[in-house]
């Protein structure tokens, strides 16, 4: 009797518990569901750290490695730009030195340098074409902005250029402005020293200097370069000045020689040793 009793009022609790936790559904929906939801939430809340962790690290390794593709992209276009800026340089050079070709109105052969002159480094240069291709001493060197130098020595297919700059070189020019004649020489130091000029002649600085076209050698109107200083002689007899070549000596591997009308020029140049050529 008594362990029926015990079992009976198990049962009548089991089922008051029952219906008290039914009427907490009816009466506090929101309660429960937010106690539902903070079971849930502290429950996946490892899991979900975890989650975020490994999506970072795989985010994080994502960009790193787009990172390093668009900076190889960015290198590779950088060249490419460099490239086209080069090609584009080359072309005008070409454009002008074929529009030259045309100006002067004598017969040229193309060229390029490929050495130069390593004791002389800006005064000799050698060119890729020699006397199979018609070159012959004394023609005149020529590149996209004007006078180089001219020929002294040719091979079978090579010849030696002695440049502006050079102390044995020498042509005959003149000041565009006051059409003052003068002969010009390398000083070997990169620049040129105009003498003979009128010793009253109002020389300005910064006046082109070009070929007077006097000589059967160099056609007249080539560009030499522009006046940076000028002065009376120590004789008090005539001016000179000194011009900065047009060109450097380093800005074009192109050339244009000029086959001469003959082979004689009008200043001898001065006699050279030989010397020894490096490959560019």
């Amino acid at each position: 009797m008594p362990t029926r009793i015990l079992f009976n009022n198990k049962l009548i609790f089991t089922i008051i518990a029952c219906l008290s936790i039914i009427a907490m559904l009816y009466i506090f929906p929101s309660s429960i569901s937010n106690f539902r939801n903070l079971t849930i939430k502290f429950v996946s809340s490892p899991f979900y750290f975890y989650k975020t962790v490994t999506n970072y690290f795989l985010s994080k390794g994502l960009l790193l490695k787009e990172n390093s593709e668009l900076k190889n992209k960015i290198i590779e276009l950088n060249l490419e730009i460099e490239q086209l800026k080069t090609m584009n340089e080359e072309n005008i050079r070409l454009k002008n030195m074929l529009d030259l070709r045309k100006d002067i109105g004598f017969y040229t052969i193309s060229s390029r340098i490929i050495a130069r002159d390593p004791n002389s480094w800006n005064n000799v240069c050698i060119i890729d074409k020699g006397k199979n291709d018609g070159i012959v001493e004394n023609s005149a060197v020529l590149s996209h902005k004007g006078l180089i130098g001219k020929v002294i020595e040719t091979h079978t297919s090579t010849s030696f250029v002695i440049l502006l700059t050079h102390p044995a070189f020498r042509v005959g020019g003149f000041i565009e402005k006051n059409k003052a004649h003068g002969v010009i020489y390398g000083t070997g130091e990169g620049l040129l020293r105009m003498e003979y000029l009128p010793i009253d002649s109002e020389i300005e600085k910064g006046s082109i200097v070009s070929t007077s076209g006097l000589s059967r050698i160099f056609p007249k109107g080539l560009a030499i370069g522009k006046i940076i200083s000028a002065r009376k002689s120590k004789t008090g007899l005539y001016k000179y000045a000194l011009i900065e070549p047009s060109i450097g000596f380093f800005d074009s591997e192109e050339v244009l020689c000029v086959s001469p009308k003959n082979s004689q020029s009008d200043y001898p140049p001065k006699k050279m040793d030989k010397t020894t050529y490096a490959e560019l």
